[in-house]
């Protein structure tokens, strides 16, 4: 047994597909020292639906890929109106004759800004402790969001 021809090759791998009667799927034939290939009109057929739905899926894997884009983006946009109104910087605790007081600093410029809070127990240090929480959990889904974001552009890009 020799070496199989390409029709050979062809045969064997759509032996399974549909083909008309008992006839080879392939054939081939010489006209002019050139070999043609020649396959039947359901072979054909076959392999213009596998193109045709390979088309189709990845037109529907491009939507998907630009639904996801656009939605990141809005997140992202909501993430940072989010971020506009919660407080910049990090808290700082100090203990001054028995009491602990809270201090908001943060960065303006070169310049490092201790604001001065109130007695960590009181609520307007509750609930700034709460927002600044609440901040760096945004910051971190904006940079999560940001990162799926450019692993997007390099996708869709291809």
């Amino acid at each position: 047994m020799g070496i199989p021809s390409l029709c050979d090759k062809i045969n064997m791998v759509f032996k399974n597909r549909p083909a008309r009667g008992d006839l080879p799927i392939a054939r081939k034939f010489i006209c002019r020292n050139r070999l043609y290939f020649f396959a039947c009109p359901t072979i054909l057929e076959y392999i213009q639906n596998v193109g045709q739905k390979r088309e189709y899926r990845m037109g529907i894997i491009s939507d998907i890929l630009k639904d996801e884009y656009e939605r990141l983006k809005t997140l992202e946009t909501q993430y940072l109106d989010k971020l506009k109104d919660l407080p910049k910087g990090s808290l700082s605790k100090r203990k001054r004759s028995g009491n602990t007081y809270l201090y908001l600093m943060y960065r303006a410029g070169n310049k490092v800004i201790t604001k001065y809070v109130g007695r960590i127990d009181s609520e307007k240090s509750i609930q700034l402790i709460k927002q600044v929480e609440k901040r760096k959990q945004i910051e971190e889904k904006l940079r999560q969001v940001k990162k799926d974001l450019n692993e997007l552009k390099k996708t869709i890009k291809r």
